[in-house]
């Protein structure tokens, strides 16, 4: 998915994404670390506040999204005027839609990581979270509003939940909106959408 890595001053280590139009966007936005501070660059005055704010207490390893996902969602959702987002695992990926200026309804079905996700999101106005079965889906009458875009997240592989996103994707599917399957490099995800 990277170009081979390259040093940039100021930076550190940089892996330029493969998409020119996603880099494009990328460097054009003002130099902000991971941590939140701004990094001094000619190109950009120093802007009022952080476009993402919430990316400094994202995660970002091989458990969640990693920064090129979050920069994407982030983007996706500015560029097609994504404002509802209907979210199966929240995360990282909650705090990119949010940062994108959406408003989440996000379902969990750990209710142990329910819990977490209550903790790390407390005080968020935009943000719905509900529990929500593993392989279930929420009745669509009862949904507070159309999303405009359905991120489906899976959960972490257990033995006889191989499956279990399957319902999920064919349920999003009939809202005739982007629908975006996380892990799908994973064999069970690529059998989903295969199937589907």
């Amino acid at each position: 998915r990277f170009r081979p890595v390259v040093t940039v001053p100021q930076r550190g280590i940089c892996h330029p994404v493969k998409d020119t139009r996603l880099h494009e966007v990328i460097c054009g936005w003002p130099e902000w670390d991971v941590g939140g501070e701004w990094l001094p660059d000619r190109r950009h005055p120093r802007p009022e506040a952080p476009l993402m704010p919430r990316i400094s207490n994202a995660y970002l390893n091989g458990w969640t999204i990693l920064e090129d996902d979050y920069l994407f969602l982030v983007q996706f959702c500015r560029e097609h005027g994504i404002r509802q987002v209907l979210e199966f695992g929240p995360g990282d990926s909650t705090a990119a839609f949010l940062d994108a200026g959406c408003r989440v309804l996000s379902f969990e079905s750990d209710p142990a990581y329910m819990e977490i996700s209550k903790d790390r999101f407390a005080g968020e106005k935009d943000l719905e979270l509900k529990y929500c079965g593993v392989a279930a889906v929420p009745e669509r009458e009862l949904l507070p509003w159309i999303p405009d875009l359905i991120f489906i997240d899976g959960p972490p592989l257990r033995p006889g939940q191989e499956y279990s996103r399957r319902e999920i994707c064919e349920w999003a599917l009939a809202f005739a909106v982007p629908v975006l399957l996380h892990d799908a490099h994973r064999k069970e995800e690529t059998a989903t959408l295969q199937l589907l």
